[in-house]
């Protein structure tokens, strides 16, 4: 769960502003922000002795779409290593990671359930 901070140095809700009416709250305590159908939404401000003043509002990104996870077949699998002994390792070392992984999908396709990575 997300949580808003509390408010630094708030003790007192100036009288002069009508909060309710403005539908706005100052955080004395930590408020938890739960996800809903509706973005979450906050705004910050800071005032600073000199006069100089800030103000954000921050919400929730648009949701990421969900990657596809399938790769083509003739997609290349592209290795980069420091020598020419590291890079056969390396490659030795995908050879049988990918021959694992295809072992567990035939595994899966034949009905079994399918094990973790």
């Amino acid at each position: 769960m997300t949580h808003l901070p509390k408010s630094l140095h708030f003790n007192t809700p100036n009288p002069d502003i009508p909060f309710e009416e403005l539908n706005l709250k100052v955080a004395s305590e930590q408020i938890a922000l739960a996800r809903s159908d509706k973005p979450r939404l906050a705004g910050i401000n800071s005032f600073g002795f000199g006069g100089t003043n800030a103000h954000t509002v921050i919400a929730d990104g648009d949701p990421e779409p969900v990657a596809d996870d399938a790769v083509s077949p003739s997609a290349p699998l592209v290795l980069s290593a420091r020598s020419k002994d590291a890079l056969k390792e390396l490659a030795v070392r995908y050879r049988d990671r990918l021959k694992d992984a295809g072992r567990r999908r035939r595994r899966t396709r034949d009905g079994f359930r399918r094990p973790c990575a």
